[in-house]
């Protein structure tokens, strides 16, 4: 973590380097053809400053320490790949002006130099888009084996607790069911079945299943159903189809929920219920702002409320909609 704030830090000293240059670089193509102008021997070299696009590098380098999003930063890395063009570009047109005898020469110095800097942050603003890219994407990585760590510790945590016949709210809202499912493997688990199908069914785990109305936490007792699997066509995957026991957190609507608060907004208490799973509490209507402030929540608190709802996006992440209890 402390190598990505580094990386977005010298990205936003960068951003700002580009922003100063792609101005500057607009200043001196203004003042340049503004004395070509009156002189009337206005040449393309003279405006090459004024569109290097370092202005706009900067403004998306600025964007991209941000959000730090995939969209974002390829947004970020095709500008500068411009920005490094036009760069080039500005350098040789004001090169080919300084060899002529009627030319400003400080002025056409200053505008080399403006494109020399701006290639050298673009091309260090790229190099640095990528590391970020590969940082975040480690992160993300991490997060994902923490949440399906937590998600395995509490399907044995229902588990124990079932065996042993003791009543949990975990174990109300988490059930264990038999599924039946279609696999499609890559041909590189052709001599390792059973952990190609481990890695297709680790990337269900964590994502809300509108078939199931709930989310898979873990699964067990992989077997695969019949002798060989199928190829079609002219399709490399094999088709496989597999059975496995899945233990899935399903909260009822109605049911109540512990969450642990961790954003408290204007008209709404964030709360991660389990450790896995984000719940939105909306405020009562019948309280006002001041009530609302004074009501003593606080940050890593805990509430219990009551389900109302369970939403998900589009990449399957799990959203519990609840309110307070009357009481």
């Amino acid at each position: 973590m402390c190598s990505s704030r580094k990386i977005v830090c010298s990205l936003l000293v960068l951003s700002v380097l580009q922003v100063g240059l792609g101005a500057a670089s607009i200043a001196l193509g203004a003042v340049a053809i503004s004395s070509a102008r009156s002189g009337h021997r206005t040449q393309q070299g003279h405006a090459s400053p004024v569109w290097s696009g370092f202005l706009v590098c900067g403004l998306c380098g600025m964007l991209c320490a941000r959000k730090r999003t995939g969209l974002v930063m390829i947004l970020f890395s095709a500008c500068c790949i411009c920005g490094l063009i036009g760069g080039i570009l500005n350098f040789q047109f004001v090169r080919a002006l300084v060899k002529r005898p009627d030319t400003v020469g400080s002025l056409h110095m200053a505008a080399m130099s403006l494109a020399c800097l701006g290639i050298s942050s673009c091309t260090l603003s790229t190099w640095l888009t990528c590391r970020l890219a590969s940082s975040e994407q480690q992160r993300m990585f991490l997060e994902r084996e923490h949440s399906l760590h937590h998600s395995h510790e509490m399907s044995e945590k229902v588990e124990e607790e079932r065996r042993r016949g003791e009543h949990s709210p975990v174990a109300s809202q988490c059930f264990s069911v038999g599924l039946h499912l279609h696999v499609a493997l890559s041909p590189l688990y052709l001599n390792k079945k059973r952990t190609g199908i481990q890695q297709e069914l680790n990337a269900e785990l964590l994502k809300y299943s509108n078939s199931l109305k709930g989310v898979p936490l873990a699964y067990d007792g992989i077997k695969i159903i019949g002798q060989h699997g199928d190829i079609f066509d002219d399709q490399g995957y094999i088709h496989l189809n597999v059975e496995a026991s899945f233990v899935i957190f399903k909260p009822r609507k109605g049911e109540t929920l512990v969450g642990v608060i961790n954003k408290i907004g204007v008209g709404h208490v964030g709360c991660l219920v389990h450790g896995c799973f984000n719940a939105s509490v909306v405020k009562p209507a019948q309280l006002t702002p001041e009530q609302w402030r004074d009501s003593g929540l606080k940050l890593g608190g805990s509430l219990k409320f009551e389900v109302c709802q369970l939403d998900a996006d589009v990449a399957g992440v799990l959203l519990i909609r609840g309110r307070l209890e009357k009481s």
